[in-house]
């Protein structure tokens, strides 16, 4: 289980995880794409005095969506919410999961949450080399430890169905 809080009154601003990391890590351990993420949504009054507005328990596809970053012509769609500091990506960032968004949805299911992240392993310079045998490895071993096969579908396939607005 993963614990994050976050202040109501603004966008969760918490990591998910770091990018490179995760997309390693759920490959090798797949249990880890089963993890509760325990979210705290609080206020805190000028006294200091601490306020919990809302919690949630969630899986992580539940708590992700895709993101636009850059501005008119130059936008760039990527299929994760990340954190993208001077063209390099850091962190998996959430998505404002409760409320009504007009630009995306957070993901279904899991099978859709890996077809976004095997998308973002390609779009990304720097893990673009894990590509090949990413997603082949990542079900492997999460049949071998669940006894479960997924089918994960390719991003231009579903991706309609997360930008609500491009």
């Amino acid at each position: 289980m993963e614990v994050k809080a976050f202040n109501y009154a603004a966008n969760p601003g918490f990591d998910i995880a770091d990018f490179r990391m995760y997309e390693r890590e759920i490959k090798e351990k797949p249990w880890m794409l089963d993890v509760d993420y325990l979210v705290f949504g609080y206020d805190m009054s000028e006294g200091g005095v601490v306020t919990v507005r809302n919690l949630w328990l969630k899986k992580v596809w539940e708590i992700c969506r895709p993101m636009l970053s850059g501005s008119g012509k130059n936008k760039v769609v990527w299929p994760l919410n990340l954190q993208i500091k001077q063209g390099v990506v850091h962190k998996i960032r959430p998505a404002k999961w409760y409320g009504v968004s007009k630009s995306f949805k957070t993901f279904e299911c899991v099978e859709d949450f890996l077809s976004a992240v095997e998308e973002t392993v390609y779009k990304n310079k720097d893990t673009r080399d894990d590509g090949p045998s990413w997603l082949n490895g990542t079900l492997r071993n999460y049949e071998t430890f669940y006894g479960k096969q997924l089918r994960v579908p390719r991003w231009y396939e579903i991706e309609d169905k997360y930008y609500l607005k491009k």
